[in-house]
């Protein structure tokens, strides 16, 4: 039997997104794919300069601010977060779980595919 544990219902999504990361030489913006999210948080998929400038922060979780489209206006979104958990994939692809610090401006289901 299978059970789910989370609180939240997670749905599956499918739009980029840039993560910009506060580091030693600055704020710098990668772009990122968004996989699933809930309304507290989002999972996306990343390559390995991504981690990297995560991991100069001095300590976890790490915080970062993501952009991304909402689907009907069309407006910018930044949302400030911080990192819950990451998986490593390979050599140079991760998967990281973002925490947002704020509300949604728009319901998980709307963004879904």
């Amino acid at each position: 039997m299978n059970t789910e544990r989370r609180a939240r219902v997670r749905y599956t999504v499918n739009f980029s997104a840039n993560m910009r990361v506060p580091s030693n030489a600055g704020v710098e913006t990668f772009p990122v794919s968004a996989i699933n999210m809930s309304a507290t948080s989002l999972e996306v998929s990343c390559d390995a300069a991504v981690f990297d400038c995560l991991q100069t922060q001095e300590s976890f979780p790490y915080e970062c601010e993501l952009e991304f489209s909402l689907p009907e206006e069309g407006d910018a979104c930044m949302m400030p977060c911080q990192v819950l958990r990451y998986r490593r994939l390979s050599q140079r692809h991760y998967q990281i779980v973002l925490d947002f610090l704020q509300e949604l401006p728009i319901a998980p289901a709307a963004l879904a595919v």
